[in-house]
């Protein structure tokens, strides 16, 4: 093979090249984990025109009270609530809204894979407007629930809070801290007023814990 011979297998070392050296990986370690020697690792990386390894992104903080805040939402994840470990009937659910998603029919049904056959879906279809998503994760129970709504807005996410609250073990449980972003859905006093008539405590900020009963 001609030297500087691009083929296919060449070209796609290369790229993986760029891609551990774009992740912050040393010269060495991109030549021993690829087998390459160490001037043709740096020759390469020498060579790309883009070099994305030479930049880094990230956001300022500028909130001074950045820590505690987001610690009060980061340690539910850790299963820990103000200092103090959760137990035996407490869950931690994180949830949020996709808004305008398609709805579509397919004019025929979709058929099933087969013996020596994949899956054959018809490309006509209908439209049937656009939804809005809204679901919820059991943190550490891996357990996903879902619903579709018409638009997003308090009173739609309120159904999902009462979908999920009224299944076990999150009617009975002890606590259920729920994770939400700021959005509009889930703060405000109209948001506050509602999920206290439905026995949700709402914090201020956006992250709401749910006793069930004691």
């Amino acid at each position: 093979m001609a030297y500087g011979h691009k083929t296919e297998q060449r070209l796609r070392v290369r790229a993986h090249v760029v891609l551990h050296a774009a992740r912050g990986r040393s010269n060495a370690r991109i030549a021993r984990e690829t087998g390459l020697h160490l001037d043709t690792v740096r020759r390469w990386l020498a060579e790309d025109a883009l070099k994305p390894w030479r930049h880094r992104s990230w956001i300022f903080i500028t909130d001074p009270q950045f820590r505690p805040k987001a610690q009060r939402v980061l340690d539910p994840y850790a299963r820990t609530w103000q200092g103090e470990p959760l137990g035996e009937g407490e869950y931690v659910i994180s949830a949020d809204e996709k808004t305008s998603i398609q709805a579509r029919c397919r004019c025929h049904p979709a058929l099933a894979p087969g013996q020596a056959r994949a899956m054959r879906v018809n490309h006509p279809y209908g439209r049937g407007g656009a939804l809005a998503y809204l679901t919820a994760y059991d943190v550490h129970h891996a357990k996903v629930f879902g619903r579709c709504e018409p638009r997003t807005g308090i009173n739609p996410f309120m159904n999902l809070v009462a979908q999920v609250m009224a299944q076990e073990p999150y009617a009975s449980a002890k606590r259920v801290f729920w994770i939400v972003d700021n959005g509009s859905s889930h703060r405000g006093q109209k948001a506050a007023d509602l999920s206290g008539r439905r026995g949700v405590d709402h914090d201020r900020d956006g992250f709401t814990g749910t006793p069930g009963p004691a």
